[in-house]
C-alpha cells in the first residue's frame, strides 16, 4: 500500500489499548486479536489518538528520535500501511 504524505491516518474505532512500561497494548474486539507495539511504534500510535497525515507523523518522528527524514518516512510508510492491512488503523 503506497500512502501520500497528505493522507490522513486515525485509530481504528474498535481497538482497545493500555500502555505497559512504554510500549502499547492493543485488542481489536471484532477480530479477537491481540497486538504489541515497540516504543517508536507505541508513540505513533500515541500521535494517531487524532488523525494525522503521514508528513506530520514523519515531522513528529525526525523531531523526537535520532533519524533521518528519509528513513522516517519510509518507516512510518511501512508501519501505517501494516496498520491499515490489520485494521489497527484507518484512512481518516
Amino acid at each position: 500500500m503506497n500512502l501520500e504524505p497528505s493522507q490522513n491516518i486515525g485509530r481504528h474505532p474498535d481497538m482497545i489499548s493500555a500502555e505497559i512500561g512504554g510500549e502499547a497494548i492493543m485488542m481489536s474486539i471484532e477480530k479477537g486479536a491481540y497486538f504489541g507495539l515497540n516504543p517508536v511504534a507505541t508513540r505513533i500510535w500515541d500521535l494517531l489518538e487524532q488523525p494525522k497525515t503521514i508528513a506530520e507523523l514523519v515531522q513528529a518522528i525526525t523531531d523526537e528520535y535520532d533519524v533521518s527524514v528519509e528513513q522516517a518516512a519510509a518507516d512510518v510508510q511501512e508501519f501505517v500501511a501494516d496498520m491499515i492491512e490489520r485494521g489497527i488503523a484507518q484512512l481518516a
